[in-house]
């Protein structure tokens, strides 16, 4: 079943999270200022409604997006799907999908009035959700999980920010007009109510915004006609379309507004321009990463910057990029096969997380040596700078090569270790020294045992490329993609981001730090044959690759327990929104 997470409890995720419960849905919900800051209703979410306050400044320059900025960055793991609820300018959706490319946005208009809230939520007369050009696919499902209604549509996310303008400015024409009709009539001597009455059997001038008199006060008024409409004329101005109605409009109900001696314009509370305060995070920590410029690092990395922690890099480069690095991070070139070279940098950090290596089982069976030096010697300096330094915690970054073959499936911890390969056997050795430094130093320490990582920053070239990077490549070229022995061999695999979220919870939970090993992986496996099939096209078949297990399978019930931990991203979801992201279509 889909998670889901509200930010903000106000009127609108008030009503969203009423609308879910009344559905036997129960959602997370997050909004630190009335207690409720539990960051892991955010982690285990898979869509997320944000609800809050987008007020707009009295100086007339704009809206304060700082809250709606804040709940972003308080998402504690990328991939998430993001639903915005709160009121944006046209083009403000797209703007924090180039920003937080991380996960991918969506828009969707609230139509609600505050005393009829939950009314107007479950029986909506029209609903709408806005995609980007990287939500388009989740759009659909967001839909599903919506109200009903008469008028639904799909569309792209910064004409769905326009219809709430387009019609809230409509409104305050109305109002005004209305007003206008109301002082002629008043001037004529004739009754209005009788005009607006008999004007209002036609079906096509509709039912609403007629009335002189909300509130005890002529014009227009509240949290909504006023600011919309000041904010489309702004972005009127500046992108060069002079709305003249709209400014008369405005003009005539700031005239009668101050002839009753009140301000409706801001009454009903717009804040005055100052910087709003964040959503409260957790304590910040300093955290370090080896490998922090690779694949997992790079987007573990961006994780913990999400969430406000400082981030150390330990990276020599040799597989990884310097630009994947998040700007926010310290970077150190240095290689941790080095004891003298990184061992000054783990003073003041909290936990380590160490997923450097040199990766890939046919390198490390035709480069022992350097292989070996890295992923073992290389591992055992990162432990010993971290117990000398006083770290806390260190997360391992192990593999599930370990297994090799087994009898069984799906894979267990406390099945015998039989590694095939040298690659295998230097990860199954870091996992003995994780849990030799826990036995004799006491360091907390926690071993995440990998399935076949895939996901955006995936390694394209050298020695290291996995075989969905191969066909990618292949695809590409116009080459047949290439299958190694009957292609029925299969392999679990797992969504970075779904990694990425385990790390988090491994370096957190108080349940774990004692030299565990556990599974990360999606439960399920896919033949070669499958992914070739989801590119489509030609292939070829070459000899079966040795030292390598036929079929991998990870049973995560442990991780479960442990950690709360459970795959939010399907496989047949995440290759091919990969391959959309790489320009390819897949055949089905």
């Amino acid at each position: 079943m889909t998670q889901i997470a509200i930010m903000g409890t106000g009127m609108v995720g008030g009503a969203i999270d009423r609308y879910f419960r009344l559905h036997g849905v129960q959602a997370g919900l997050f909004d630190p200022p009335k207690g409720l800051s539990d960051p892991s209703v955010l982690a285990n979410a898979d869509v997320i409604f944000i609800a809050v306050p987008t007020p707009y400044y009295l100086d007339g320059s704009g809206f304060d997006d700082s809250y709606l900025r804040a709940a972003i960055e308080a998402i504690p793991v990328p991939g998430k799907t993001i639903v915005l609820k709160s009121t944006i300018l046209p083009g403000t959706t797209e703007h924090m999908q180039r920003e937080y490319p991380m996960h991918r946005f969506l828009f969707n208009p609230e139509f609600l009035t505050e005393t009829t809230a939950d009314r107007d939520m479950q029986f909506p007369n029209r609903q709408i959700v806005g995609y980007t050009a990287e939500s388009r696919r989740d759009a659909e499902l967001v839909m599903g999980m919506l109200p009903r209604a008469p008028f639904e549509r799909i569309v792209p996310a910064t004409e769905a920010e326009t219809v709430k303008y387009f019609g809230n400015a409509f409104y305050a024409l109305k109002v005004a007009y209305a007003n206008q009709m109301f002082d002629l009539c008043k001037t004529l001597g004739i009754d209005y109510e009788i005009v607006k009455e008999c004007a209002k059997a036609e079906p096509w001038m509709g039912t609403h915004h007629w009335e002189i008199f909300h509130k005890g006060y002529r014009g227009y008024g509240g949290k909504c006609l006023p600011k919309d409409t000041r904010a489309i004329i702004q972005l009127g101005d500046r992108v060069g379309s002079e709305l003249t109605i709209l400014k008369q409009a405005e003009e005539y109900n700031n005239i009668i507004a101050k002839a009753q001696g009140i301000d409706i314009q801001w009454e009903e509370g717009s804040p005055k321009k100052q910087s709003t305060p964040s959503f409260l995070k957790a304590m910040p920590k300093r955290y370090l990463v080896t490998g922090g410029a690779g694949f997992i690092g790079s987007t573990l990395v961006d994780a913990l910057i999400l969430q406000g922690h400082q981030v150390r890099v330990i990276d020599n480069l040799s597989t990884g990029k310097r630009d994947r690095v998040n700007a926010q991070a310290e970077f150190i070139l240095a290689d941790f096969t080095d004891l003298d070279q990184i061992k000054n940098h783990f003073h003041g950090i909290d936990g380590v997380f160490h997923v450097g290596a040199l990766p890939r089982i046919p390198f490390s069976i035709e480069h022992p040596l350097p292989a070996a030096v890295a992923n073992v010697m290389g591992t055992l300096n990162v432990f010993v700078a971290a117990r000398d330094a006083g770290v806390k915690r260190v997360v391992y970054s192990a593999s599930s090569s370990a297994y090799g073959a087994q009898e069984t499936l799906p894979l267990r911890p406390d099945m015998p270790a039989n590694p095939l390969n040298p690659y295998a056997l230097h990860k199954y050795i870091g996992e003995k020294i994780a849990e030799q430094f826990h036995r004799f130093y006491g360091m907390e320490t926690v071993s995440l045992r990998y399935f076949n990582v895939y996901g955006p920053r995936m390694a394209d070239e050298g020695a290291y490329v996995t075989v969905i990077s191969h066909f990618v490549r292949q695809y590409k070229a116009g080459q047949p993609l290439t299958v190694h022995g009957d292609g029925e061999q299969s392999r679990d695999f797992t969504h970075v981001y779904d990694v990425v979220r385990a790390n988090l919870l491994a370096m957190e939970s108080a349940r774990v730090g004692r030299g565990e090993v556990l599974n990360v992986g999606a439960g399920e496996r896919h033949s070669m044959n499958k992914i070739a099939d989801i590119f489509g096209g030609p292939r070829t078949y070459t000899e079966a690759r040795k030292g390598e297990a036929r079929h991998t399978q990870a049973d995560i019930s442990l991780t479960r327990e442990l950690l709360g931990w459970e795959p939010h991203i399907r496989f047949d979801d995440g290759i091919r929104q990969l391959l959309r992201d790489q320009g390819i279509h897949p055949a089905f």
